[in-house]
């Protein structure tokens, strides 16, 4: 007698019951909150250069056009978005995205240093944020004088920091989607983005002595984890238990 065919198990026998509910309920809820099936990447520098006669914008403007050119040939999936901000004190760039394009900006922007830049620092870097802050990329000089030092002495630097971010994210989520008309709104900060980073504190930022520069943050965000076993330091081996 011949045998029978093998029939092909449905996903219902090869999951736990219940489990291809609960898969389609995730699947459900990312799409309904327009979150991507891979995790986003959020991460703030701030960074300077020796300063030379002339307008402190013209000195910005390099940076300022190397960036926006390189951003405008990713698309898709390799999408930046995020704002990088001139201040007379130096700049502040906010960058979101998947792990790859964001970790290739850094590297790329890594090389560039002694060009474009003389100092990048990162003060912030965050996995599988739920959403991106900016619509698209945009760029801006403005001078933000606001003569608000803060102490950075202890945790107070953390909390310096954090502002620093955190008025960063409220320009992407207030700012519309980044057209000029909108990107013009932040010359009145005062009114529209009054937790604008300011060039008192973005200064601090780039002169702290502990906040880590680009090149020591890529040795970082690049080292894959390794994982050692308390096993694998003891010798003689253990020998292995006889059930």
């Amino acid at each position: 007698m011949a045998a029978e065919p093998s029939k092909r198990r449905s996903a219902e026998d090869v999951l736990p019951k219940g489990a291809e509910n609960m898969l389609a309920a995730l699947l459900d809820g990312l799409e309904r909150h327009g979150r991507p099936m891979r995790p986003l990447v959020r991460v703030v520098l701030v960074g300077n250069q020796h300063e030379k006669p002339g307008k402190w914008e013209k000195q910005r403007e390099p940076l300022l056009h190397w960036l926006s050119a390189y951003v405008k040939e990713l698309s898709g999936e390799k999408e930046l978005t995020g704002l990088l901000l001139g201040l007379p004190s130096g700049w502040i760039l906010l960058a979101e995205g998947l792990h790859e394009p964001v970790a290739a900006m850094l590297k790329a922007l890594s090389a560039e240093e002694g060009q474009l830049f003389d100092v990048a620092k990162v003060i912030h870097q965050s996995e599988d944020i739920p959403c991106r802050a900016f619509s698209s990329w945009g760029s801006k000089c403005v001078s933000v004088a606001r003569k608000n030092y803060a102490e950075t002495a202890g945790d107070q630097l953390a909390t310096m920091l954090g502002e620093l971010v955190i008025g960063m994210i409220k320009i992407g989520q207030a700012v519309g989607p980044m057209g000029s008309h909108d990107l013009n709104k932040i010359d009145a900060w005062q009114a529209h983005f009054p937790e604008m980073p300011s060039n008192e504190r973005v200064g601090q930022a780039i002169e702290h002595d502990d906040v880590p520069t680009l090149k020591d943050f890529l040795d970082i965000f690049e080292t894959p984890v390794e994982i050692s076993l308390q096993s694998d330091r003891v010798w003689p081996p253990e020998r292995p238990m006889v059930y």
